[in-house]
């Protein structure tokens, strides 16, 4: 059991603990996604600094890249929860849909810290992980009880979520310390937040429009997730949207 969930029975009960787990399973499925990612990243990025090739720009752009497309997954687990939820769970389960956009992001975000372990591995600091890692927790575990016993088995989730946003905050502000030594990776920052911003509004707006008909709910969904993929597109530059479409064409002739 992770720690948020033993507070979460310890503070609110079995009751609460139930429909975090309900959330929790169906959002966490979006860590085979990622933990495939972190697994193939460590190789490929170390394969970079053995060839001592010029990665600085290329790393700035996989990152954006993750954003874009793993970040539309994660935004998926948002708007189409309450209908899964709706179709799948007993009654006494439906609040659990407020849980497994939380919890998807919560993995979503825990890539990050994977992404800024670059300059430790290039510089052969690999023992700043375990500071870094009882900081965060440091942190963490008494942020998700103050949030658990304020908002309950919502608090469970976010509780995860900003733990993993403060390790990942706390791997990139060491790197900002040694951006003297380690390499300076190009992070697209100002065009990542617009992608944020545009999946969080998506999210948002759909939200807003709850309908008591599981079909229109569905639909509602589908029309979200439909707008939110053509924004992204529109955001793309010419040549990454061309190789974006591509990539969907072929998708579609494989599904």
């Amino acid at each position: 059991m992770q720690s948020n969930q033993f507070i979460l029975e310890i503070e609110k009960g079995l009751d609460s603990l139930g429909i975090y787990s309900v959330g929790f399973l169906i959002g966490s499925s979006m860590s085979l996604l990622t933990s495939g990612i972190k697994t193939a990243w460590y190789p490929y990025y170390m394969g970079f600094i053995k060839e001592n090739i010029n990665y600085e720009i290329i790393f700035g752009k996989i990152l954006t890249y993750y954003v874009y497309l793993i970040g539309f997954i994660c935004a998926l687990y948002f708007l189409f929860a309450k209908p899964l939820i709706i179709l799948f769970a007993d009654s006494e389960y439906y609040q659990a849909y407020k849980v497994v956009g939380f919890v998807a992001s919560a993995f979503f975000i825990s890539t990050f810290y994977n992404f800024f372990l670059v300059g430790i591995f290039a510089k052969n600091e690999i023992q700043v992980q375990t500071l870094i890692q009882g900081l965060a927790a440091f942190f963490t575990i008494p942020l998700t009880f103050i949030l658990i016993r304020l908002i309950g088995f919502q608090g469970a989730c976010l509780g995860m979520l900003f733990g993993n946003l403060i390790l990942a905050l706390l791997m990139y502000f060491w790197n900002f310390l040694r951006r003297n030594i380690y390499p300076n990776i190009q992070y697209e920052w100002k065009r990542i937040s617009f992608v944020v911003a545009i999946n969080y509004s998506l999210i948002m707006l759909s939200s807003k429009f709850s309908f008591g008909n599981i079909f229109l709910q569905l639909l509602n969904s589908f029309v979200s997730s439909l707008i939110l993929i053509s924004l992204l597109l529109l955001t793309l530059k010419k040549n990454e949207r061309n190789k974006a479409k591509y990539f969907l064409r072929n998708l579609l002739k494989l599904t």
